[in-house]
């Protein structure tokens, strides 16, 4: 494939890329909304920077600051307006794409197989969700996809050090964006030093002839762009909260409830953001639990951490299978969007282990392949969650392109190559099953067998204790016109799911039309404190509700946010404007 070919089919790579991304944009990011959360720190940190020149310190923790200085920089060049920043971000996580395509093309000298690795990422729909997200995932994965890019060219040029610089520094903004990357340097660092020792492994002999001097000056400029970059900020932090604070203090906290020995242990921390005014010693006080409770009950620590490790690669849909799901949102909400997703993630990871088993020796990227082995163990020992895999899978669209790009070399490879490589494949294959599989699949597929087959009753019967059967019955006889049938449903639902906003706003306008003023603000305030009583509720609840035409409008009165067919004022009720049987005009 020529250069320019490859440059064309980047193009159309980035166009797929760009569908779902302005879909999901649509969809959960145009009404601007800011969540509690992750979100809303990450959000207070720009806002500050923005206002005032500085970053927030006055939060429950520290956080990482270059989202935050991402997000600042985004809102000066393009106002205070929060659905256009996403859209921008959005479109710019794209880059992405890119920068696969490149490591790709750069491993396996194929331009195929990196207009492969960039399709694979355009389509993949849990990097489009993110990207319109006041998240650290989308911009973390850019700069630690730019990093391991540069670890690859260094690679290439015999550890040249102006490109271990780069990378160092590249590593530094990663780790300044979400700081897991931190603890990984010394990985990269032992790499560099000690690849002789691994040519066993790697098989390359350019890099096992590099004389000691040039991999310690190679390890030395990795330190060094690592550090320039990072150091402003930890003397900062020091300047400012009298403690060395490498680069936030929300690890420490993570560590800590990973390791509660109960749940209601996690009240502390409100504790002590009112007892313990300095966030680094917040951060010690969280530490020193962590350690203490793991002493007290180390096999418990121990099961854990095989929790924790599955819980990482756990399918999206468990949620649902838990009761889990909150959001009104497509890519909370949507069931079918989950399944989709972890269709394609198993793909991914399975076309990913083909690519690696049949890789040549010299195509296999240490770095790149000890990076999710890396971020697994960090996320054992502290918390463990599907979100934090995001960033963890860029290997698997670099090896994933090698079967879809040279299919024949693979079947060739099974064919006549050596058995281990037949053994482990399929090894790992069976290692991914047990992995993925939970027993609560049995009983949900069941349930969600009979659901497709439109027998409510038993679905509810296959997992009595999951709340989308009766959902599902409550929309098919809301349908229906049977409201008390419905709202018996969706009670049935919330006893299941408190969280689920979609249902408790079911609940929210069903009861406001039966007169029950205390049901539906008991069903308003689950959705406040969920976080979810917010513009992009209220846009959902327009949207999709049935008009409601009250005798009268009491402004007081629990509601999802917004009134439906007034009448428009004319000249007998000039300045007024009331409800009516008219609809179609909006009323505020």
């Amino acid at each position: 494939m020529s250069h320019r070919r490859y440059s064309l089919w980047l193009a159309l790579a980035l166009l797929v890329g760009l569908v779902p991304r302005l879909w999901l944009w649509y969809e959960q990011a145009r009404a601007g909304v800011v969540y509690p959360g992750d979100q809303d720190e990450y959000y207070r940190g720009a806002i500050h920077i923005v206002l005032t020149g500085s970053y927030y310190d006055s939060g429950q923790w520290l956080r990482p600051p270059f989202l935050s200085i991402f997000l600042a920089g985004l809102f000066a060049l393009f106002g205070m307006h929060i659905a256009t920043v996403l859209l921008v971000q959005a479109v710019l996580s794209l880059g992405t794409l890119l920068l696969l395509a490149e490591l790709a093309r750069s491993m396996f000298e194929s331009h195929r197989a990196g207009v492969m690795a960039a399709v694979l990422a355009a389509v993949f729909l849990p990097y489009a969700s993110y990207a319109s997200q006041l998240l650290s995932e989308t911009l973390f994965t850019f700069l630690m996809a730019a990093t391991l890019l540069l670890a690859e060219a260094a690679r290439r040029r015999d550890l040249d050090w102006r490109w271990l610089l780069m990378c160092g520094m590249v590593w530094a903004l990663a780790t300044l964006t979400r700081p897991i990357s931190l603890f990984a340097l010394p990985l990269g660092v032992g790499l560099v030093l000690f690849s002789g020792l691994l040519r066993r492994i790697i098989r390359q002999p350019a890099v096992e002839a590099l004389p000691p001097r040039r991999r310690l000056i190679g390890a030395v400029a990795l330190v060094a762009g690592f550090v320039l970059l990072l150091a402003p900020w930890s003397l900062r932090n020091y300047a400012v909260h009298g403690h060395f604070i490498l680069v936030d203090t929300n690890g420490g906290t993570s560590f800590w409830l990973g390791n509660l020995r109960a749940p209601d242990e996690r009240e502390l921390q409100f504790v002590w953001n009112e007892t313990i005014p300095n966030l680094a010693e917040r951060q010690q006080v969280a530490v020193a639990r962590a350690l203490e409770n793991i002493r007290a009950e180390p096999l418990l620590f121990l099961s854990r951490l095989r929790n924790k490790a599955v819980s990482l690669w756990q399918f999206d849909v468990r949620l649902f299978a838990a009761n889990a799901p909150i959001g009104i949102t497509l890519d909370e909400r949507s069931l079918a969007f989950a399944v989709a997703s972890d269709v394609q993630y198993v793909l991914l990871l399975l076309l990913a282990l083909v690519g690696i088993v049949f890789a040549r020796r010299h195509e296999h990227h240490l770095v790149l392949l000890l990076w999710p082995v890396y971020g697994t163990l960090l996320s054992a020992v502290s918390l463990g969650h599907p979100r934090l895999r995001l960033p963890l899978i860029i290997f698997a669209f670099v090896y994933a392109a090698l079967p879809l790009a040279h299919p024949q070399r693979i079947v060739a490879a099974w064919q006549h190559g050596e058995r281990w490589r037949r053994v482990v494949l399929l090894g790992g294959v069976l290692a991914l099953g047990l992995l993925w599989f939970a027993r609560v699949y049995i009983p949900f597929g069941q349930s969600q067998f009979w659901l497709v087959q439109g027998n409510t009753e038993r679905a509810i019967a296959a997992m009595p204790d999951n709340y989308l059967p009766y959902v599902a019955q409550g929309d098919r006889l809301r349908a229906a016109g049977d409201t008390a049938g419905a709202l018996h449903a969706y009670d049935a639902a919330a006893e299941r799911n408190g969280q689920s906003s979609y249902v408790q706003l079911q609940r929210l306008d069903l009861l406001r039309r039966a007169d029950d003023a205390a049901g539906a603000q008991a069903a308003m305030d689950a959705i406040a404190a969920v976080g979810w009583g917010n513009n992009t509720l209220y846009s959902w609840a327009w949207e999709h509700l049935p008009p409601y035409l009250p005798e009268q409008i009491d402004i007081a009165a629990p509601a999802p946010g917004v009134l439906r067919a007034c009448t428009r004022p004319n000249t007998t009720n000039a300045g007024r404007c009331f409800a009516g049987h008219t609809s179609g005009h909006r009323c505020g």
